[in-house]
């Protein structure tokens, strides 16, 4: 049998404490011994604690039209006969995305059913920004309303083109979202009498 420099078989713990190093004797080229260690841990010896947590952020100040989180802003515009225009600006992503979401379902379900997004200011959508926008498409139309998004950024658009979205969600400029919303006709009674 040819001597190939390495003994094998079970490590041997040195004497001495129980957490000392064990290893495998090995011969290098030279034909000179050496021990290889093997660090081993100490039973019943755990993971040293994480690093405490960083403060929460304050919740932005009441009051205004709109909603500010980390790195969104949420605000009415104004509306236009029975369609509300909401300006979106900074990140839709997974942490911000629930706060669109919830105030824009505030609009749909209240009294603004037909809702405008201007997406212009969106610097980044991930896929969690992107649910959003179909589940509150979803829930305009279940309710007989609508959501239009306008002023979509290039970056933006070229995702929703990818996964199909545009075949889906209504997508248009700002001037002709207002456009299609005109103001409701008052209802007229007989010899032109507004009711």
């Amino acid at each position: 049998m040819r001597d190939t420099g390495v003994r094998h078989g079970t490590p041997r713990r040195e004497s001495g404490s129980p957490n000392a190093t064990a290893g495998h004797s090995v011969h290098d080229d030279q034909g000179t011994h050496r021990r290889r260690s093997i660090r081993r841990p100490t039973p019943g010896s755990r993971a040293p604690p994480p690093p405490p947590a960083t403060a929460t952020p304050d919740p932005p100040p009441p009051g205004g039209t709109g909603t500010v989180t980390d790195d969104l802003r949420i605000t009415v515009e104004r509306t236009h006969g029975p369609a509300t225009l909401v300006a979106v600006a900074g990140e839709l992503d997974y942490h911000t995305s629930p706060r669109l979401r919830s105030d824009a379902l505030a609009l749909i379900e209240g009294d603004r059913p037909h809702l405008v997004l201007d997406l212009s200011g969106v610097s980044f959508c991930d896929s969690s920004g992107l649910s959003v926008l179909i589940g509150l498409w979803n829930r305009a139309q279940a309710i007989g309303g609508s959501l239009v998004l306008c002023s979509v950024p290039e970056r933006l658009m070229r995702l929703i083109r990818m996964t199909g979205l545009d075949q889906v969600l209504s997508i248009t400029t700002a001037e002709d979202c207002l456009t299609d919303h005109p103001a409701p006709a008052r209802d007229e009674g007989p010899a032109g009498d507004p009711r």
